[in-house]
C-alpha cells in the first residue's frame, strides 16, 4: 500500500476506493474478503498489452496489487503448512541479490512475497515471464525495483529476459517455470526445487549435479507419498499406486501425508516444478546429449523426474501430456495407453484426456 500510495503521489493516475479497500482488508488479514475485492480489480487491471486499463489500477500499480491479491489466494488454498514449505523450497537454495524469472503464480508470488531476504537490502528479484514482453510493464519495474536491478527491454519476444540477464553479469538468475523460452534451454540445470540459468551453454550434465537432484525430489516424493519411486520403479507400478491412493482413497500402509493428498494446490505447485527439471532433460536427449552412454543417462533422468511428477499430481493436464511425448518417443506405447487410462479415471469428464486413447492407438 505504501508503495501505491508513494506511486500516486509522483504521477498522474488516482486510484477509486476499491483499491484502498483492498489493502485494507489485507492488512486486517481477512483473506476470504481480500480474494473477493481482488478479482473485480484484476478484471480490470492493465497487465497484458491488450487490456483497457480501468481509472482505478494503473500500469504502474498493478504489480503490488497483483502479489498482495496472489498471495492471498495462495495462502488460502495452500495452508500455512505448504505455503511455509514450498516459499522454503524456492528460496533456500538461492544466494542473496538472486533474480529469479518466474512463470506461474504460486512459484512467483512465494519467492517475491513470503520469502526472507538473506542480506540487508538483498531482497530476491522476481520477474514475470509472462508479462516481460509488454510495454506497459516496463514502468511499473521501474518503479518497483529502481537502480537495485538493470533493466533492458528485449525487442525480440523470443529473447524474453535477456536483455537483463546481459544487464546484471554479477547476479545470479534462477528460473521457476511453466515453459522457459526458447534462448533459456541449453543454460539450464537443476538446482533444488528450480532450475539455474547459468552464463554459459551446459554441455554434458555434471554427475553431482544430477545426484543432488535426485536426493532432493526423493525426499520430498517420499515426504508427501511414503515412496520416491526410485528406479528400477516402473510406470505400471505407479499407475496402481495412483489408483489405489488417489482414485479409490485406500490408505492402508500410505506412509506418506495425506493432506499432501488433499491439497490440490500443493499438488500442482510442485508436480509443476518437477516437470519442468523433466522437461529440460527431455531438451537435452536430442539437443546437448552427444554420446550414446550420456543420451541413456539424461533419457533415464527424464523418465525418472516425469514418473515423479506425475504421481505428485497425476490429474495435471500438463504432467500427462509433457511425459506423453517422452514415452512416445521412446515407443513405449502401452505405458503411454496405461497413463492416459488412469488419467480419464481420475477425471472422466476431461476432453482432451478422453481424445488421447484414440490417437494413441
Amino acid at each position: 500500500e505504501t508503495h501505491v500510495r508513494a506511486l500516486e503521489t509522483k504521477h498522474p493516475a488516482r486510484f477509486e476506493a476499491a483499491v484502498w479497500e483492498f489493502f485494507a482488508a489485507a492488512k486486517d488479514g481477512r483473506w476470504n474478503d481480500v480474494t473477493n475485492r481482488f478479482r473485480p480489480v484484476n478484471k480490470h487491471a492493465a497487465r497484458w498489452e491488450a487490456a483497457q486499463p480501468h481509472p482505478s489500477v494503473s500500469a504502474l500499480a498493478w504489480p503490488a496489487i497483483a502479489e498482495v491479491g496472489l498471495a492471498a489466494e495462495l495462502s488460502l488454498s495452500l495452508t500455512p503448512r505448504y505455503l511455509a514449505l514450498l516459499t522454503h523450497d524456492l528460496t533456500v537454495a538461492l544466494p542473496p541479490g538472486a533474480i529469479c524469472f518466474a512463470g506461474h503464480d504460486a512459484g512467483r508470488v512465494c519467492a517475491a512475497v513470503f520469502s526472507q531476504p538473506k542480506a540487508p537490502g538483498q531482497k530476491l528479484a522476481v520477474f514475470d515471464l509472462g508479462t516481460l514482453g509488454n510495454p506497459l510493464q516496463w514502468q511499473a519495474l521501474q518503479a518497483k525495483f529502481g537502480s537495485s536491478v538493470r533493466l533492458v527491454q528485449d525487442a525480440d519476444p523470443r529473447q524474453q529476459g535477456h536483455g537483463i540477464f546481459e544487464a546484471n553479469p554479477n547476479r545470479e538468475f534462477f528460473v521457476v517455470e511453466r515453459h522457459p523460452v526458447d534462448w533459456m534451454y541449453s543454460r539450464l540445470s537443476p538446482h533444488g526445487a528450480v532450475l539455474k540459468l547459468n552464463r554459459e551453454p551446459v554441455g554434458k550434465m555434471p554427475h553431482e549435479v544430477l545426484a543432488q537432484d535426485r536426493a532432493f525430489w526423493s525426499e520430498r516424493v517420499r515426504q508427501f507419498l511414503g515412496t520416491d519411486f526410485a528406479p528400477p520403479a516402473s510406470l505400471k507400478e505407479a499407475c496402481d499406486f495412483v489408483e489405489r491412493i488417489y482414485l479409490r482413497g485406500d490408505l492402508k500402509g500410505f506412509a506418506g501425508d495425506p493432506r499432501y493428498l488433499r491439497n490440490e494446490a500443493a499438488r500442482l505447485a510442485y508436480s509443476k516444478l518437477r516437470v519442468a527439471i523433466a522437461g529440460n532433460y527431455f531438451w537435452r536427449i536430442n539437443r546437448s546429449a552427444r554420446e550414446p552412454d550420456e543420451r541413456r543417462q539424461i533419457t533415464a533422468e527424464a523418465d525418472h523426474a516425469f514418473l515423479q511428477a506425475f504421481v505428485l499430481c497425476p490429474s495435471s493436464q500438463e504432467v500427462v501430456f509433457r511425459y506423453l511425448n517422452l514415452l512416445i518417443a521412446l515407443g513405449r506405447h502401452d505405458d503411454a495407453l496405461l497413463m492416459v487410462d488412469v488419467a480419464v479415471k481420475l477425471d472422466p469428464m476431461n476432453s482432451s484426456f478422453k481424445s488421447l486413447r484414440p490417437q494413441l492407438e
